[in-house]
């Protein structure tokens, strides 16, 4: 995978001489399995570093930055642009604010596109990832209110062109690096630069294929359409026991490969909602739903087979060895990959994600009401945490969210008692390097009796990050284990 770095001196590495962010970045992706090649013509500011080469320059501004792109991706044909650029037509007093100037900052976005423009054209199918302005502080603080201006219409441009279906992500930078990270107000330091490589990388976890996957062969038989009557094809004299799913990509089932789903006799009586909800770090779409409550199959939406395609998760094997158990089950799964609890979820009422998600449970539970059935919110499962381990902090961060979170949940939801089954990748590079995350989980389960562990150790993947269809399968037996020894604990039985 040969990436470009382009951008200006934040690109180059300015204050570090060891190349920013780029070989911090470098050796994560190689962690992640990926073979990387920086290419560009520069070397500038990468002493001693294995993988040198770059596009950024500087004290470029966006237009200057265009001009060295053009024959740039001509001569290295990149799979993969870093783009983080603006800053030089933000920070210069004077100039930047006369509309007649042509670094304007006011127009700086409208710079921006045109290069994006040229980006395309030299490489239509290249991956573009871009990233937002830091924070404007010490002598540069004057600047902060058009640079935040900027970042805003960045967020809208990047929107325009997804909807557009052009490969294209944000990496919001203000969410992890703060004035500590800054050595002069205006570039990192070399914690700044470090934070930006896992912001980078995260980001590229999601909007790029993994290298390789590896399907369970099963039998290619679609589940076919969900019978219109799926709330009135259970027991209707039985209250259904709902389990909600949440999560980041591996809850979702991101590498499930939905053209091998196969029908089983069970999924015509399980009633199953999903969303994939927007407007976060990696899907900037609009959110995407299945049509309501249908019945067990696969869902058409954002993953790592495309964007729509066919994919399916934990909730199949989970649904169908609880439903042949004898439980009257119904699933509801809202789930989107590369989403940290810190950032993207965050708590009840936080304007994040979980809100998203309470407002989606509402909605469902509302409908099995109006189709003349009783249901009790029975289950919640949380697949997440490799995001939380992007940083020091966040990590030790992460034990209170989530013991906030399940509290806040419950209390939304009037089950105080409500079963959790918690549980993450604990061999993703992110928690393995940062294991504090890994025993978050662990300590709330013990504490909280009503929580359970779960590990994914063992499974089947089709890549460094997540399952393959095997894997999601035995994972999905895992999670109904555990909530079995629940509902046995609390005498959730069908009917009571």
């Amino acid at each position: 995978m040969k990436i470009m770095a382009l951008g200006d001196s934040i690109t180059a590495g300015y204050h570090t001489g060891k190349g920013g962010y780029r070989n911090y970045l470098r050796d994560i992706l190689i962690k992640d399995g990926r073979q990387v090649d920086f290419v560009g013509r520069s070397t500038d500011k990468s002493d001693g570093i294995p993988d040198p080469e770059h596009e950024g320059y500087s004290g470029a501004t966006i237009e200057q930055i265009a001009e060295k792109a053009d024959g740039a991706l001509q001569t290295f044909d990149p799979d993969v642009i870093l783009l983080f650029a603006g800053s030089n037509d933000i920070r210069v007093n004077g100039d930047n604010d006369n509309p007649k100037n042509p670094i304007y900052f006011g127009t700086a976005s409208e710079r921006m596109e045109s290069l994006l423009a040229t980006i395309w054209k030299r490489r239509p199918k290249a991956v573009v990832i871009v990233g937002t302005l830091m924070p404007f502080e010490q002598n540069w603080a004057v600047r902060e209110n058009a640079a935040k201006e900027f970042n805003a219409k960045l967020v809208k441009l990047v929107d325009k062109y997804h909807a557009k279906g052009k490969s294209i992500a944000l990496v919001d930078f203000r969410k992890t690096i703060t004035g500590e990270d800054l050595s002069d107000g205006l570039h990192p330091n070399a914690a700044g630069y470090e934070k930006m490589a896992a912001a980078w990388a995260k980001t590229m976890r999601v909007a790029i294929p993994p290298v390789s996957r590896q399907p369970y062969p099963l039998a290619s038989v679609g589940a076919g359409p969900a019978p219109k009557s799926v709330l009135e094809s259970t027991p209707v004299n039985q209250p259904l026991q709902v389990i909600v799913i949440a999560g980041q990509s591996n809850a979702q089932g991101w590498m499930g490969d939905g053209t091998q789903y196969s029908k089983d006799s069970a999924d015509e009586k399980i009633p199953f909602r999903w969303m994939i909800p927007g407007s976060n770090s990696f899907f900037r779409g609009a959110s995407q739903y299945g049509n309501g409550w249908e019945s067990l199959g696969p869902q058409n939406g954002f993953c790592g087979h495309g964007n729509p395609a066919l994919h399916f998760g934990l909730e199949v094997a989970m649904a169908r060895t609880l439903a042949k158990a004898g439980n009257n089950l119904a699933v509801i799964k809202v789930t989107v990959g590369g989403t940290s609890l810190y950032g993207d979820w965050r708590q009840p009422g936080d304007k994040g994600i979980t809100d998203q998600m309470l407002e989606e449970v509402k909605k469902a539970m509302a409908d099995i009401q109006k189709a003349g059935r009783k249901a009790k919110i029975s289950g919640f499962v949380w697949i997440q945490d490799e995001s939380d381990a992007d940083t020091d902090q966040h990590a030790a961060n992460y034990k209170d969210l989530l013991t906030k979170l399940i509290s806040g949940l419950r209390k939304e939801w009037k089950e105080p008692e409500l079963p959790v089954v918690v549980g993450m990748d604990e061999q993703h590079p992110g928690p393995a390097a940062r294991p504090q995350v890994v025993e978050a989980q662990k300590a709330i389960a013990k504490a909280d009796p009503n929580v359970e562990w779960t590990s994914m150790a063992g499974l089947q993947k089709a890549d460094i990050s997540h399952l393959n269809n095997d894997g999601l399968l035995k994972h999905g037996e895992r999670i109904a284990e555990a909530m079995s020894r629940f509902w046995k604990k609390h005498n959730m039985r069908p009917g009571l």
